[in-house]
C-alpha cells in the first residue's frame, strides 16, 4: 500500500523511511565514552532493522552488540525480533548467543541459515558462528559435516562454506564418529588451501582422528604448495606424541619444508616444528 508525505511529491516506499539512527550517529555512539549510549543506539538500528534497506548497517549493528556481552542485555528483545526476519539471522542468533548464552531457539536458527542454499545465502558465517560458540554447538555437526562437501558454490561468500565448516568441526570437536570421516574425505580434495584448514581441524580431535592418518600422511607426499605443512603438524598431533614411526614421517617432513624456497612455507614449517619443541632436535 502506497505511503504518501507532505514533504515530497508523489509516492515513496516504507524503506525510504528511517525512524532509526542514521550512520553518523552510530559512528559517534560507538566512538565515544558512554557505552549506554552505544548500545542504545545500537538497539535502535535493530529496531529499525525492516526499513532499513543497509543489511550491512543491521548486521555490523547486532555483531556490535554481541561484542558487548552481558551489558548489552537490553538489545535482547531486539535480537530475537531480528532472529525472525529474511535477513542477519544469524549474526542475530550468534550477538544473542554472547549476550544470553545459548539456547535452542539460537540453535535453530544457525543451523537453518548454514543449511540456507539460497542465492543470498550466509551460511558459511553460520558455520563461522557455530565454531565461535565450540563444543556447546555439538548438535550442529551432522550439518557441518555436511557442508563439507559441497561443490559448485555460486558466490564468493557461499564458495568459503567448505572451509569455514572445516574450522568449525574442529573448534566443536564433537562427534569424532561423524566429523572425522567426513574431513578425511574432503582432505582427497586436490586444493590445498582446502587440505591446510581440513589439517588444521583434524588436529583437534588429537587420538580421536587416528583413522586420518593414512591420508594425511598421503597429502604429505603429494600436497601442494604448504599443505605438507599442516598434514604433518596434523600427523604429529594425532599420533606422532605416541609413535616413532609416525613422529620419524611428521618432523621429517617439516624440516625438509624449512628448506622451502617459498617463504611462506618455509616459516610456517619452522613454527611448527618449534611448537613441537625437543622432540623435533635435528
Amino acid at each position: 500500500e502506497p505511503i504518501y508525505s507532505r514533504e515530497v511529491d508523489g509516492q515513496i516506499t516504507k524503506t525510504q523511511l528511517r525512524r532509526g539512527p542514521g550512520r553518523a550517529a552510530v559512528r559517534r555512539a560507538i566512538s565515544g565514552n558512554d557505552p549506554k549510549l552505544a548500545i542504545a543506539t545500537l538497539t535502535a538500528v535493530l529496531r529499525d532493522a525492516e526499513n532499513n534497506p543497509q543489511v550491512g548497517e543491521v548486521r555490523s549493528a547486532a555483531i556490535q552488540l554481541g561484542s558487548m556481552g552481558p551489558a548489552a542485555k537490553e538489545a535482547i528483545p531486539a535480537l530475537h525480533a531480528l532472529m525472525k526476519m529474511g535477513h542477519c539471522r544469524a549474526a542475530a542468533a550468534y550477538a544473542a548467543f554472547q549476550i544470553e548464552g545459548l539456547t535452542p531457539e539460537q540453535m535453530k536458527v544457525l543451523r537453518a541459515e548454514l543449511n540456507n542454499r539460497g542465492e543470498d545465502s550466509w551460511a558459511y558465517e553460520a558455520a563461522r558462528f557455530l565454531g565461535e560458540i565450540g563444543p556447546q554447538a555439538a548438535e550442529a555437526t551432522p550439518d557441518l559435516a555436511a557442508a563439507l562437501s559441497l561443490e559448485g558454490l555460486s558466490s564468493a561468500a557461499a564458495r568459503e562454506l567448505p572451509a569455514a565448516a572445516a574450522r568449525a568441526l574442529g573448534k566443536i570437536h564433537s562427534q569424532a564418529d561423524v566429523a572425522v570421516p567426513a574431513l578425511t574425505r574432503a582432505l582427497q580434495k586436490n586444493d590445498w588451501y582446502m587440505q591446510g584448514v581440513v589439517s588444521d581441524a583434524l588436529a583437534e580431535f588429537g587420538g580421536d582422528a587416528k583413522s586420518a592418518v593414512p591420508q594425511l600422511i598421503k597429502t604429505i607426499k603429494t600436497g601442494e604448495r604448504s599443505a605438507e605443512v599442516f598434514a604433518a603438524y596434523a600427523l604429529w598431533r594425532i599420533q606422532g606424541k605416541d609413535d616413532p614411526a609416525i613422529a620419524e614421517i611428521a618432523i621429517g617432513a617439516l624440516r625438509k619444508a624449512v628448506a622451502s624456497d617459498d617463504y611462506l612455507t618455509s616459516s610456517s614449517a619452522a613454527w611448527r616444528l618449534g611448537e613441537i619443541g625437543p622432540p623435533a632436535k635435528a
